[in-house]
C-alpha cells in the first residue's frame, strides 16, 4: 500500500487518475464544502441534486455508489453518511472508517481518493486515535490511497 497527500484544488481533482473516489457526508452539510465541494463543482452539481431528490442525504451508515461519467477522471464514486455534525466523535468516526474500509474491500479498487472523514474534526481525532485506524490500511497490499487535505478548497484555479 502506498499512501500520497495533495492539495485541495480543482487542479489536484481534474489530474487525479483514480479507479474509485470517496466521499464523507454529514447529514448537515449544506453547501458542501471541501472535496464534496468540489467534487459537486465539477460533477455539475449532481451530488447536490441526489441531496435534494432524497437520493442520499448524509444519515449515519448510509451509502451511495456512482459511475462519474465525463465529469471527473475517477471511475467510481462511493459517498458515506457520517450522521449529524454536531454528533462527531470517536465513534463516529471509527465506524465510518470501518464502513470505508469494507466497502472499499469489496469493490477491490486499485487505486482511490479521499480526505479524512470530518474535514475540519477529523485530523483532531487521527491525530490522537489514527493508529489504529491507519493499521486497516496497511493490511491492503497493492492499493494507492492519495488522501486529499482537510482545508478548505481553492476553486479559482483550473488548467
Amino acid at each position: 500500500m502506498s499512501f500520497e497527500a495533495l492539495p485541495l484544488t480543482l487542479q489536484t481533482l481534474d489530474h487525479m487518475r483514480a479507479d474509485l473516489l470517496v466521499l464523507t457526508l454529514f447529514e448537515d452539510e449544506r453547501p458542501l464544502r471541501g472535496l464534496n465541494g468540489l467534487v459537486d463543482w465539477r460533477w455539475d452539481g449532481k451530488l447536490s441534486r441526489s441531496i435534494m431528490a432524497g437520493e442520499f442525504s448524509g444519515k449515519m451508515g448510509e451509502r451511495l455508489l456512482m459511475t462519474t461519467d465525463r465529469y471527473l477522471p475517477m471511475r467510481r464514486l462511493a459517498v458515506f453518511g457520517m450522521g449529524l455534525s454536531k454528533q462527531f466523535d470517536q465513534a463516529t468516526l471509527t465506524h465510518v472508517w470501518d464502513t470505508v474500509w469494507k466497502t472499499v474491500r469489496q469493490l477491490r479498487p486499485e487505486s482511490l481518493v479521499m480526505s479524512l472523514p470530518g474535514e475540519v474534526q477529523a485530523p483532531r481525532l487521527l491525530k490522537k486515535h489514527g493508529s489504529n485506524l491507519t493499521k486497516k490500511l496497511k493490511n491492503e497490499e497493492g492499493l494507492n490511497v492519495f488522501l486529499i487535505e482537510t482545508s478548505e478548497p481553492s476553486i479559482n484555479k483550473r488548467n
